[in-house]
């Protein structure tokens, strides 16, 4: 213990606050001068950034989505079959993760799996249409045939329905005209007859 105690140095602090370790006194600190600027502090309210600030950069911006829009037109044969791989990935991820975790099948065993239990579905359920699908391009020509009958196209001097439907329209035109003159009229007449009657007697 009187070891500890006499290894330990002396510290005091005399009248000014000066410290003073074993009777010498230490320099003052050191404090920075006035004249240097100080970073200041960050700021959680930065204001927005627009993404746009001048015509060239919307210039800029048009040029390239037509840029974009141009290669994908010119790119479809290769981009098409990505995308449609990229969507087929992410839609069968939840399975695959299922299989790898609870069945305990190696990834690339359940995406082979999966993606042939896809496949396999829509070839079986567009085989079993197949004798629908044909019935209906069968049909289909004799069904056109019947839409033009139906319309009247199909003989140069038959009467469609459009013109039929345009001659009833004027017909209703034609008897609402009637039916307003014939009300205005009558009051007319009413009016002449109560001027005769209210006459010179």
């Amino acid at each position: 213990m009187d070891v500890l105690k006499t290894s330990l140095p002396n510290v005091t602090l005399d009248s000014t606050n000066a410290i003073a370790v074993d009777g010498a006194t230490l320099p003052p600190p050191v404090n920075p001068p006035s004249n240097v600027a100080t970073e200041p502090a960050p700021t959680d309210s930065n204001p927005p950034v627009a993404l746009v600030r001048s015509l060239p950069d919307i210039a800029l911006v048009i040029i390239a989505a037509a840029a974009m829009i141009w290669l994908l037109k010119y790119t479809e044969d290769v981009i098409v079959p990505i995308l449609l791989g990229l969507i087929l990935s992410y839609s069968l991820r939840p399975l695959v993760d299922w299989l790898q975790r609870v069945v305990r099948v190696p990834r690339p065993i359940a995406s082979a799996v999966l993606i042939i239990a896809l496949f396999g579905g829509v070839g079986t359920g567009l085989w079993n249409l197949r004798a629908d699908v044909t019935a209906i391009a069968t049909e289909l020509p004799k069904a056109a045939r019947m839409l033009r009958e139906f319309i009247g196209t199909a003989k140069p001097g038959s009467t469609s329905v459009i013109s039929d439907i345009r001659r009833a329209a004027a017909e209703i035109d034609q008897a609402s005209a009637a039916l307003s003159m014939d009300q205005t009229q009558p009051r007319k007449g009413a009016a002449a007859n109560a001027s005769v009657s209210s006459g010179p007697d």
